[in-house]
């Protein structure tokens, strides 16, 4: 099945890791916070935010993988995405 010309299962087949979401966030945010660049920090901000919404209300802990509408295609909470959730609460 087609939509929007691409096949519908494979724009389901497009997990994020938020181990990468946050670190991401937190080398933006020491990238930012060295250059006194708001901007920057206000992006790194938001990645953290949007990692967030993978986080398991009921373990508190960050799922593996996402899909893009954010629903859990990997609810297994490895340390890696942890670690790197926690280095960003450290620069907030």
């Amino acid at each position: 099945m087609m939509r929007n010309g691409v096949p519908s299962q494979a724009r389901r087949a497009v997990p994020s890791s938020r181990g990468h979401q946050f670190e991401w966030a937190w080398l933006l945010g020491r990238w930012a916070t060295l250059r006194g660049n708001a901007d920057a920090d206000k992006a790194a901000r938001r990645l953290f935010e949007i990692g967030s919404k993978g986080v398991d209300p009921k373990r508190g802990v960050a799922m593996d993988e996402l899909d893009e509408e954010f629903r859990p295609v990997r609810p297994t909470a490895r340390l890696w995405p942890q670690t790197e959730r926690l280095n960003r609460r450290w620069l907030s």
